[in-house]
């Protein structure tokens, strides 16, 4: 369902509502999802969108080294300008 929580949460607890069940368990399945949400996040802290690993770190530092040594440094020797 793609009403909101407020709007769920009204029509399940309507008796004159013929789909409150529906509704409730919508209701129920948001929050149980939002729940397992919650915990996966405090069992697993590395939020893959936002932190870089310390191996990333390390590749992106290699090649970013070799990279200014094949195109800054070798050149600069090779033709001493």
């Amino acid at each position: 369902m793609s009403a909101s929580d407020a709007d769920l949460e009204r029509w399940a607890s309507d008796p004159n509502c013929r789909d409150s069940e529906k509704c409730s368990k919508a209701l129920g399945s948001r929050r149980a999802l939002r729940e397992r949400v919650k915990q996966a996040k405090i069992d697993n802290p590395f939020d893959p969108r936002t932190e870089v690993s310390a191996d990333a770190e390390y590749i992106a530092g290699r090649i970013v080294k070799h990279l200014w040594i094949l195109f800054v440094l070798l050149p600069v020797i090779t033709f001493g300008l």
